[in-house]
């Protein structure tokens, strides 16, 4: 590509590959088509955010996969062959969610559309959670029995749900007609990749949706969020945001989210986005480089060397 910013970190020379790797002191990257595939680890991406480590780079992951626990996060990269991972935080929206949720002393109820493991966070965190458990209908009647609200809630807060259905979406809207009640999200992507061209419908859909219904505008506490941000901020003590790598596979979620923060970006071409989808986005909006895989800073820290 003739793009003077959209550039292939293998591509640099030697003069800019030290330039490039001097230029930023942490590091912030993805999981899911970054560090690994819904079918494994990409092959040697342990060894990449090693020698990123080695070079005394910080590094940490950011996800809006909630579906996963932190000490699955880590039983990933230990598989992986990462080295001292208890360096390493792993940063997802119930992190944010939670942090925010003490932020403004919420002491009301929280209506949750979320996974299990969202829900058991919020409550050892202290917050009352209130859902509605998975049921099948044999009648209409059971159904309307199932919709009034009898509780005030101060927030309602949608994550990624796979057993999402009609019900615990009425119950989210009749939840937010209440002024006093906020409306949260985490991972607000349009599409979730789970395997290789196998992709399912996100959230994006159904937050907006609820928007719609509501009238109001979500607090995102996910990726491309601007309070997830500020969390990564006070929690990384970020002092220049020019300082920091963010690699991500996603435009919208991941480059979106560090050019709106002023990190550099660096789009990884084995998960959701491609060149063709670059070349479609306006210069603003395209990151500042690319690489076919984290994998290619293998052969990056190579080329320094020889």
């Amino acid at each position: 590509m003739n793009n003077q910013k959209f550039k292939n970190i293998l591509e640099l020379n030697k003069e800019e590959k030290q330039k490039f790797l001097d230029s930023f002191d942490i590091v912030l990257s993805d999981c899911d088509g970054v560090l690994w595939l819904i079918i494994g680890p990409i092959k040697n991406s342990g060894l990449a955010l090693n020698l990123l480590k080695d070079a005394g780079k910080t590094c940490h992951l950011v996800s809006n996969n909630c579906l996963r626990s932190e000490n699955e996060y880590y039983d990933k990269l230990t598989q992986m062959n990462v080295k001292n991972i208890s360096e390493i935080e792993v940063v997802t929206p119930i992190k944010s969610v939670i942090n925010y949720l003490k932020k403004i002393n919420m002491r009301k109820p929280v209506y949750t559309i979320a996974d299990k493991y969202f829900n058991e966070c919020l409550e050892k965190s202290g917050f009352k959670v209130l859902n509605i458990e998975n049921k099948i209908y044999e009648n209409v009647q059971q159904f309307a029995n199932d919709l009034p609200v009898k509780d005030e809630v101060g927030a309602v807060i949608f994550d990624i749900d796979l057993n999402l259905n009609v019900t615990k979406l009425d119950r989210a809207n009749k939840y937010l007609q209440d002024p006093n009640c906020i409306f949260m999200v985490g991972a607000c992507d349009a599409v979730m990749p789970l395997k290789e061209d196998l992709n399912v419908i996100g959230p994006e859909i159904f937050i907006n949706l609820l928007r719609k219904l509501s009238n109001k505008t979500p607090y995102v506490l996910g990726k491309p969020g601007v309070l997830l941000a500020d969390y990564l901020f006070e929690r990384f003590n970020i002092i220049d945001p020019k300082r920091v790598l963010f690699i991500g596979d996603n435009l919208v979620q991941d480059i979106g989210f560090a050019l709106n923060n002023d990190f550099q970006a660096l789009l990884v071409l084995s998960g959701a986005s491609n060149k063709a989808d670059v070349q479609q986005l306006p210069e603003v909006k395209q990151p500042h480089y690319f690489a076919n895989s984290i994998v290619d800073f293998v052969e990056f820290f190579n080329d320094l060397k020889n």
